[in-house]
């Protein structure tokens, strides 16, 4: 199973956000992801979960899961 965010693919339309009945989704105004391969625009959400990435405590219920407030800058 593997969750993904595809960056290449949204437009920011927020159609997501208006879809998701929980509240799960929520955009900001932080959308600058310029990169030169655009692999690095494909997001999977269960890695970023399990390895500690830019998701940390979704698992031991430390922070809310905003899909759209994530950090997806590289360190």
């Amino acid at each position: 199973l593997d969750y993904q965010y595809d960056l290449g693919d949204c437009m920011f339309c927020q159609l997501c956000v208006n879809a998701c009945n929980f509240d799960a989704i929520k955009f900001t105004n932080d959308f600058e992801n310029a990169v030169f391969d655009r692999s690095k625009l494909v997001l999977h959400l269960n890695e970023e979960v399990y390895k500690g990435g830019s998701l940390p405590n979704l698992v031991d219920g430390g922070a809310d899961w905003e899909v759209g407030t994530f950090n997806t800058k590289k360190k």
